[in-house]
């Protein structure tokens, strides 16, 4: 009989200890210092995008039940967020492509009356107001907002042209077709990048598919800077400048996959930097400067889409470190340089897609916020506002809101466990069901000694 009594407790305390054991491995240990910084829909997603710096304030899209997509702002010295403008009352503006332009913010938006048009907005005055002279019968649609030799360019279609190259002059207030790349149809010209004193970007003339082009605000032409396909269409995007060069990604006539290319205005010299044939290597997501190389998501066929870099210097690509060990990846992306390190989302197979960086001086990449432990928080829309780092991320709620990182705050290093609520109940259930057994075995001899 004792040793029945023996062999029950020791079968309980083993159901204790193992769901003890289960609390702790399967609780998240992660770092604590970002905060949400504005809960602009409490009962659904905001979703801030296009996070801009302006006046002082940080400037987004964002969503609230009433209002629907339109312009906010964040103040830091005050802490609150504010509505800028109501621009379509009867549905969503949906501001885009926010950019700051001669001491204003321009976006794209939709005032339910003139379509898509291009808007500017005036922190000195409040003014607000459209650009008109694009397209007067319809949607212009003004995207890729970007600042080339005190002007600023755009892709917008007037309804006569189609898509193309535009500019706006805030000096004379007139909008202006700076090219017309494609008399037959729609250029579609993206990724305008400055460099070399030229606007480069990927465009359609109709004839040699979509491709590399530049144009020059001195002589106020377009031309072709590299057919990367002879038999169609290369796909141009990420254009970024490293190292007196142009690097994008690219798709060669032999190629499926978008590769890394290189372009030297010096010498007009197209040069394809990655070799594919010893392991099919794909270059895909954001590349990035930092500390002297370029950094990109890439995948090799074995790691799966890991964190890579690319040195001019040696003209060498190599992995910078395996968050997800195996062939799974852990999909690296929206970088950003901060506080003089390289900040990014990406999963490791265990807190889900969350806030990493990553310190080139000592090779080391970690986590920095765990911000949803139930599951993924899938940081983005990155943006350095009051030497803070500020970005869009979903809640235990799954709701996507403002959030703000601070790497000086006194909660930067200090961790928190998450336990399961499932775990912790195995844990109070074995340990009561253990309590009350001892507690029956006790009154039971007291008893039988009466």
């Amino acid at each position: 009989m004792r040793l029945i009594s023996y062999l029950k407790y020791l079968l309980l305390a083993a159901a204790l200890g193992i769901s003890i054991i289960e609390l702790f491995t399967t609780a998240r240990l992660g770092p604590n210092p970002a905060v949400m910084v504005a809960d602009i829909e409490a009962e659904s997603s905001a979703d801030p995008t296009f996070l801009t710096v302006y006046a002082g304030k940080l400037y987004f899209n964002a969503a609230d039940r009433a209002h629907h997509w339109e312009l906010w702002q964040y103040d830091a010295a005050k802490g609150t967020t504010t509505l800028v403008a109501d621009i379509n009352p009867d549905g969503s503006s949906d501001p885009l492509f926010l950019t700051v332009y001669a001491g204003q913010l321009y976006f794209e938006a939709d005032d339910g009356t003139h379509g898509n048009q291009l808007w500017h907005f005036d922190s000195a005055t409040d003014a607000l107001s459209w650009i008109d002279g694009i397209n007067p019968n319809g949607d212009s649609k003004p995207w890729d907002l970007t600042v080339y030799n005190d002007l600023l360019y755009f892709s917008a279609d007037d309804g006569t042209h189609g898509r193309e190259l535009w500019r706006y002059d805030a000096a004379s207030g007139k909008t202006t077709l700076a090219a017309d790349i494609n008399p037959d149809g729609d250029s579609y010209p993206a990724n305008l990048t400055v460099y070399d004193n030229r606007l480069y970007f990927g465009a359609d003339d109709g004839t040699s598919g979509w491709e590399l082009w530049r144009y020059n605000s001195t002589t106020g032409t377009a031309e072709l800077a590299a057919d990367i396909n002879l038999q169609g269409d290369s796909y141009p995007n990420n254009l970024t400048v490293y190292a007196d060069r142009l690097f994008f990604q690219a798709s060669a006539a032999t190629e499926t996959a978008q590769q890394l290319w290189s372009y030297d205005a010096a010498n007009k010299a197209l040069t394809f930097i990655l070799d594919v044939e010893p392991f099919g290597f794909s270059v895909d997501i954001q590349l990035t400067v930092y500390d002297g190389q370029l950094y990109f998501s890439g995948d090799d066929g074995i790691h799966g889409q890991e964190l890579w870099r690319y040195d001019s210097a040696s003209n060498t690509a190599e992995l910078v470190v395996d968050i997800n060990p195996g062939s799974a990846g852990s999909y690296p992306s929206s970088f950003i340089i901060f506080n003089g390190q390289l900040y990014f989302s990406t999963d490791d197979g265990k807190y889900g897609s969350e806030l990493w960086h990553y310190d080139s001086t000592i090779n080391k990449a970690e986590l920095v916020a765990d911000i949803n432990p139930k599951s993924y928080s899938n940081p983005g829309e990155f943006t350095i506002y009051n030497d803070q780092l500020y970005f869009s991320a979903e809640d235990e709620n799954r709701n996507r809101e403002l959030w703000m990182y601070d790497p000086n705050s006194p909660d930067t290093g200090k961790y928190r466990y998450e336990f399961d609520k499932y775990n912790i109940s195995d844990v109070v259930f074995s340990a009561l069901l253990l309590a009350v057994v001892i507690i029956a075995d006790i009154r039971k001899k007291g008893q039988s000694k009466q």
